[in-house]
Formats: C-alpha cells, structure tokens, sequence
C-alpha cells in the first residue's frame, strides 16, 4: 500500500471568514450548484486541514463520548467540504482550503446530540440524534424542524444519506437485528418509512452488499460463527445482482471462514472488504480482498482502515477519514489501495445466492 504525498491546505486568510455570531448569513453561504454545473467538477479531492491552519476546529478526541469533536463529514456537489463537530456547528470549507463559514447549533444546550451529518442538494443539512432517536433539518441560518423516529434506532446506523430534500436513506439494524437499509421521508414532525427495508450494507449511490454463511462442500452447515464458506453479493441501486461468489480458503489447511466486512466500493462495481480466517497452523488470517464480477481481483496483507474509521461516497468516490495528530485528512480510499498480491488465500466460485433482493 503506498501512501499519497499531500499538500497542506492554507488557512482562510481572514478570521471573518468563521463568524463567532451563532449563525451565518444566506450572504457567506456557499454558492449552488446549478444545471450548468458539474456535479463534483473536481473530484476527487483531498482535504488536509492542521491545528496551525485552523485554529478555531477542535482536532481533539473526546473519551468521554469516546468520538472525535469532528465526528462525520459530507462532501458537497460543489465540492465544499462539510465537517460537524459533535452536537455544536457545522464548518464549510472549499476545496482550496478557504473557510466557507461555520454555522452553530444550540443543541446540547437544549439536551440535543448530533454525530452524524448529510446534505441534499438544495442547501439542507440533516442531523442524526441518535440519543433522542430524532433528526434535525438545518440549513446555514439555523434548526428548521426536528423530525422524531419511532424506528429505525439511530443510535446503530452507520451510514446516512440525503438522496433528495427531506429524503433520507440510512444503514442500520432491522427488527431482527439484521444490517439493513432504511428510506425515510422526514419531510413531516414525524419520520415515515418508505417501501420495504431492504437487508444489507450500504456502499454508495444505492449500491449494497449482502453476507451470508454457507453450508460447505461437504454440506455442513454454519455453526457458532463460523464455516468453511460465506457469500458475498452486490446489488446495485436499482435491485438488480452485479456478482454473487461463495467465498472459501484455497487450501485444506483453512478450518473456518470467519467473516467478510466490506470497507468500500471502487468506482468500477469492484468492492474492497476485510476476510478473516482460521487456518489448523497459522490461526487467525485477515486480508483486504478486492471482488468484482470475475471474482477475487486481489488482495493485500494491508488494511486501508485499520481503527474503522469513517469512509463516505460522494460522487462514485469512497473517501477515508485519518486522523493524524493536531489534525485531519479526508483522501479517496482508492489511493491506498494500489498494491494488491497476484496470490490470495481466498477462492471464489458463482454463488446462486438465496438472499432476498
């Protein structure tokens, strides 16, 4: 895995440009992206913010909600770059590193949280609290509306989207505590389900994965975990199946499969995802394997997100958050990404998969 040479971003060059009233005005907002525009007219982008150069966010991590002050992003069709820091403002930044404006929310203070953060295209920000199990639509002037949940349980949701105003589409568990995909309305005070909760992970623009233990070859099923096959299915936003595999060690000496956890997708219908092992020797084996139609299209011994950290799509683009010391990086996770092994310890074969679509 070879590591990208970053820039340092400047810093905005006035302090007027990160207002300390409590709101910004429609003036310093962000220009739209129109119909003529480009959506993401510059993509991918790469985003290194520092103590230095901006002062006014708090790099820190936070034990006692165990989360860093800058809890989530969202990336902008313009490409503006979104950063919330926990349950207190929402900072723009453009992508040369100039500050857009910061726009602050009195939610603690009326016993509010925020941790999760996403955008439509109509200049509305959403937040997820997940301790009220309630979200928040905001623009740049303030909170417009606080939407309630019955379910899903926000507190478990792991990626979050606006697909249209007051449209949202969330990954989280179903009632039978299956990883599984929401659409909500909240264009009301109360949030409405809409069609049917469709199990999986949720990758990016629609596109979901579905797992599934297997029985083997010798038709043993699973048990306690873990067994000698798994499957791995891709569905892309319209339902249909872009590959299914059965996935297996390539030797006799692999005892169990013990999981797939997929980290990304890669803009050619390709999916990045950690597979863990046991072996009768060795023990415990994890990869990051590539799959895409033709099966397992490498792997490597490397993990590109080894403390799971936040990965994002926007615009087809999978973007990584790290967080190195007195600051933050915010990169396309396909740059680390580079250096897979011809050899892999996995196999793979067509899987008929019985998964509901």
């Amino acid at each position: 895995v070879t590591e990208p040479e970053t820039e340092t971003v400047p810093a905005a060059e006035t302090e007027s440009a990160v207002p300390e009233t409590e709101t910004e005005t429609a003036e310093t907002a962000s220009p739209e992206t129109t119909a003529e525009q480009e959506p993401y007219p510059d993509a991918p982008y790469r985003y290194t913010l520092t103590a230095d150069a901006y002062p006014a966010l708090d790099f820190t991590y936070h034990a006692d909600y165990m989360n860093y002050a800058l809890c989530d992003f969202a990336i902008l069709e313009n490409g503006n770059l979104l950063l919330l820091t926990m349950s207190a403002s929402v900072t723009e930044i453009a992508p040369d590193g100039s500050v857009v404006g910061t726009y602050t929310y009195p939610l603690a203070e009326n016993g509010g949280t925020a941790y999760r953060i996403a955008a439509d295209e109509n200049g509305n920000f959403y937040l997820l609290d997940g301790r009220n199990n309630c979200v928040y639509k905001a623009d740049r002037d303030g909170i417009l509306r606080t939407i309630r949940l019955d379910t899903p349980d926000l507190a478990a949701t792991r990626d979050f989207y606006a697909v249209g105003e007051d449209m949202l589409l969330l990954e989280n568990y179903n009632d039978d505590l299956i990883r599984s995909i929401f659409t909500l309305d909240v264009s009301g005070d109360s949030a409405q389900t809409v069609g049917d909760v469709t199990p999986g992970i949720l990758l990016s623009d629609g596109y979901r994965v579905q797992l599934a233990f297997l029985p083997d070859n010798e038709g043993e099923a699973w048990d306690g975990g873990m067994t000698k096959k798994l499957s791995i299915t891709l569905y892309n936003g319209d339902g249909a199946v872009v590959f299914s595999h059965a996935v297996t060690g390539n030797t006799p000496d692999f005892a169990v499969m013990a999981g797939i956890s997929p980290i990304c997708m890669l803009p050619d219908e390709t999916v990045l995802a950690k597979v863990l092992s046991f072996d009768n020797a060795d023990g415990l084996h994890v990869s990051v394997v590539r799959f895409g139609k033709d099966g397992i299209l490498g792997a490597s011994a490397t993990d590109p997100n080894p403390n799971d950290n936040l990965i994002h799509n926007f615009g087809g683009t999978s973007y990584l958050v790290r967080h190195p010391e007195n600051g933050l990086e915010i990169l396309p996770i396909a740059e680390l990404c580079t250096d897979f092994m011809a050899e892999c310890p996995y196999t793979t074969e067509n899987c008929v998969t019985e998964l509901a679509n």
